[in-house]
């Protein structure tokens, strides 16, 4: 039996992403710190990623730490 050459293998696992952390939408929201409605417009927005499994949407909890690290950062008041 001849095996499809056309076929890409990795000779290393450095070609092999790492696995994404994702969660369901509801645990998502409680990571994130926000509520659903939230949730839904930071989706929409582009601002986290989400994906579909079915009926469930799975959000990637490394999008939500990007989130969060570019968020504008409070500067203190000069005394």
């Amino acid at each position: 039996m001849m095996m499809n050459s056309n076929i890409s293998r990795p000779h290393d696992g450095s070609s092999i992403a790492p696995p994404m952390r994702l969660v369901p939408f509801g645990k998502s929201c409680s990571y994130g710190g926000w509520g659903k409605t939230h949730g839904y417009k930071l989706i929409g927005e582009g601002k986290i990623i989400a994906y579909k499994r079915g009926k469930r949407t799975l959000v990637d909890l490394d999008s939500i730490d990007a989130y969060h690290a570019s968020l504008e950062r409070i500067q203190p008041k000069a005394a």
